[in-house]
C-alpha cells in the first residue's frame, strides 16, 4: 500500500475514533454534573492525572520501544528487534507487579489523602480502584502496540478503537439508564476497552509482525538498558509536563477546594478534545517520520513536518476560534448548572497555550525519532518548576485563585515553545534555526483574525439555543477555514488537501 493511501486511510479512522471518544465526554459530562456533582467529575480528571504521574516510571521504556523496534523492523534486523521487544515485554510485567502495591495504598486511603464529600467516597474508591486496574493491565499489553506502528497502519489501531469506544458508549448508556447513578461505571466501561485492546493488538502483532515474538531466551537486560538511556529523558520531559500542566487539578483539590476543582476538571473538557484532536493529527505522520529517518530521507522528513504543521494548525486554529468567540453562549447550553462565562475563561487560559504548541506539535516527536531527547527533557522539567512554583506564588499572594491555576502554563509553554524547542529541533534535522518560524507566523496571524471576526459576531447576535450556536459555530468554522487557507497554505498545499478530501469521501462512499 502506498504512502498516501496508507496516510489517507490513517486520517479516516483515526478522527472517527476522535468524534466517538468525544462524544462520549459532550454527553457524559454535564449528565455526571447535574445528577452527581461537579467535585465526583473532578475526581475522575484527577483519577487520570495520577495515571500520568504513573506513567512517569514506565515512559522511560516504553516511549522508545516502538522507536527501536521499528527501526531494527526496517533494517530487516529481526534478531535485534525481538531482543527489544521481548525484553521490553518482561520489563513491563514486573512493572505492573511493582506498582500495584502503591496503588492499592492510595485506594485504600483515598479520603486520607484527598479533600473528598463523604457521600461519594466509596464510588470514587471504586472507580479508582478500576482505572488503576486498566492501567497496570494496559501495560502488560503496552508492547503489542508496536505492530500498527512500525507497519504504518494506525488505521487498524483506530478501527480497533472505534469498536472499543462506541462499546463503551453502550455500556456506559446501559448502566446509567437502568441501574443507579454512579462514577465507577467509567472504570467498567475502561476495562471493557482496555482488555478489548489489548487482545486485538496481540492479533495484529502475529498478523502485521509474524517475525516478532516473546521468548524469555530473548530477553537482554543490556537492550533494556539501552532504552532506558534514552526512555528516560522522557520520563524527565514527561515530569515536566505533568508539573506544567497535569498537576493543576490536584493543586486546586488540595489549595483550593473540591468545589473548584470540579469546575476546573469541567472546563478542561473541551482543550482536552482540542489536545487529542492535535495528537490525533500527528499521529499519522509519526511512524512514517521514523521510517524516514531509518532511510536517512531527511528531505522527506522536512516536507513532512512542515505539511503537519499546516494540517494540524488548521485544525487548531478553527476551534480556538469558536471557543473563544462564542464559548460562554456553549457553556450555557452544555453546562446550565455552572457559570459559564467561567468555564469560557478557564478554557480559554487553558487552551491558549495550543496556539504555538497545536501548529509545532509534531516537531516534538523529531526528538524522539532522532534519539536526541536529554535536552528538550531539560527544558520541559525546568518549566514545569517554573510553573509550579509561580502558580503557588500567585495562589498565597494574589486572590487569582484557579485562574492561575489554568493559565500560568500556558504562558510558560509558549515562550518555551517559541524560544528554545523550535530551534532546537532545527539543530536535530541540520535545518536552519529560522526553518519553522514562518509558518508559525503565518498560523498565529489566521488564528487572531478569525478570533476578532468571531469576537464581532458573537457581540452582533444572540446565541440562545443549539440551533443558532451550531448555525454561528459553522460560520466562524468556515470564517476560520478561508482566512487560514488563504494566510498559511499555498496552491500546492491546498491541491494536496483537496486531494486528500476527495479521497477521503471517496473511502467514505465507498464503505457506504
Amino acid at each position: 500500500m502506498g504512502r498516501k493511501k496508507q496516510f489517507i486511510i490513517n486520517l479516516i479512522a483515526q478522527m472517527v475514533s476522535f468524534c466517538v471518544s468525544t462524544g462520549i465526554s459532550f454527553f457524559l459530562t454535564p449528565f455526571i454534573n447535574a445528577n452527581k456533582s461537579s467535585e465526583a467529575y473532578g475526581f475522575i480528571g484527577l483519577g487520570n492525572n495520577f495515571i500520568t504521574y504513573a506513567v512517569l516510571i514506565t515512559a522511560s521504556l516504553n516511549s522508545m520501544a516502538a522507536r527501536f523496534v521499528t527501526i531494527e523492523l526496517t533494517k530487516k534486523n529481526y534478531d535485534k528487534a525481538n531482543r527489544y521487544f521481548s525484553s521490553v515485554f518482561m520489563a513491563n510485567v514486573v512493572l505492573s507487579a511493582i506498582l500495584t502495591i502503591p496503588s492499592v495504598f492510595i485506594v485504600i486511603f483515598l479520603d486520607k489523602i484527598f479533600d473528598v464529600s463523604a457521600n461519594i467516597v466509596s464510588d470514587v474508591r471504586l472507580l479508582w480502584a478500576l482505572i488503576f486496574a486498566n492501567f497496570l493491565i494496559g501495560l502488560m499489553f503496552d508492547v503489542f502496540g508496536v505492530a500498527t506502528f512500525a507497519t504504518n497502519k494506525l488505521y487498524l489501531s483506530s478501527i480497533r478503537t472505534i469498536v472499543a469506544q462506541i462499546s463503551r458508549a453502550v455500556i456506559l448508556i446501559i448502566a446509567y439508564r437502568f441501574f443507579p447513578i454512579h462514577v465507577w461505571y467509567i472504570g467498567i466501561a475502561g476495562m471493557f476497552v482496555t482488555i478489548y485492546s489489548g487482545i486485538t493488538n496481540c492479533f495484529y502483532t502475529k498478523k502485521l509482525t509474524p517475525d516478532l515474538h516473546i521468548k524469555r531466551s530473548y530477553f537482554d537486560f543490556a537492550y533494556i538498558k539501552e532504552i532506558l538511556s534514552s526512555g528516560i529523558w522522557n520520563s524527565i520531559s514527561m515530569l515536566g509536563n505533568t508539573l506544567l500542566e497535569s498537576l493543576d487539578l490536584l493543586i486546586a483539590n488540595l489549595i483550593i477546594g473540591k468545589e473548584v476543582m470540579g469546575i476546573l476538571a469541567t472546563s478542561k473538557t473541551i482543550p482536552s478534545a482540542v489536545s487529542q484532536l492535535i495528537g490525533t493529527m500527528v499521529n499519522i505522520f509519526v511512524p512514517s517520520l521514523t521510517i524516514d529517518f531509518a532511510k536517512n530521507n531527511f528531505e522527506s522528513l522536512k516536507k513532512q513536518i512542515i505539511f503537519s504543521m499546516k494540517l494540524t494548525g488548521l485544525v487548531t486554529s478553527i476551534p480556538i476560534s469558536i471557543l473563544i468567540a462564542f464559548g460562554d453562549s456553549f457553556y450555557a447550553l452544555w453546562q446550565p448548572t455552572l457559570d459559564p462565562k467561567q468555564l469560557q475563561i478557564l478554557s480559554i487560559l487553558t487552551v491558549s497555550g495550543f496556539m504555538v504548541s497545536g501548529t509545532i506539535n509534531v516537531i516534538f516527536n523529531i526528538f524522539t525519532v532522532t534519539n536526541k531527547v536529554k535536552f528538550p527533557a531539560i527544558v520541559q522539567v525546568c518549566s514545569g518548576i517554573v510553573n509550579t512554583i509561580v502558580v503557588l506564588i500567585l495562589l498565597e499572594f494574589t486572590d487569582l485563585g484557579v485562574y492561575a491555576v489554568a493559565g500560568v502554563s500556558s504562558c510558560v509553554a509558549i515562550l518555551k515553545n517559541l524560544f528554545i524547542i523550535i530551534p532546537y529541533a532545527s539543530k536535530c534535522l541540520n535545518f536552519k534555526k529560522t526553518t519553522f518560524y514562518p509558518q508559525i507566523i503565518k498560523c498565529l496571524l489566521a488564528m487572531v483574525i478569525s478570533m476578532i471576526i468571531g469576537s464581532f459576531l458573537a457581540k452582533a447576535f444572540s446565541i440562545s439555543s443549539w440551533i443558532t450556536f451550531f448555525i454561528f459555530a459553522v460560520i466562524e468554522m468556515l470564517i476560520s477555514f478561508g482566512i487560514y487557507m488563504a494566510i498559511c497554505t499555498n496552491k500546492n498545499d491546498r491541491q494536496e488537501m483537496l486531494n486528500i478530501l476527495k479521497n477521503v469521501l471517496l473511502k467514505i462512499k465507498t464503505k457506504v
